[in-house]
């Protein structure tokens, strides 16, 4: 096997950001050779016209 170190360590992909009363927040996942991490779900429910969208947001700055 051989990579570069970024590669072996997996680094950090921001997927979406957003604006919430003034705080930025950002979604983003992981990444890695022998791993890609879970954006946001998205959910359709036919029956009642609805869309159910589930982000995980952390601040931009900070934890």
């Amino acid at each position: 096997m051989a990579g570069c170190e970024k590669e072996l360590k997996g680094y950090e992909k921001i997927v979406g950001t957003a604006t919430i009363n003034g705080q930025k927040y950002k979604e983003s996942t992981r990444r890695a050779w022998n791993f890609n991490g879970y954006p946001s779900k998205i959910g359709l429910f036919e029956n009642y016209n609805l869309f159910h969208f589930l982000v995980r947001l952390s601040p931009e700055k900070g934890k």
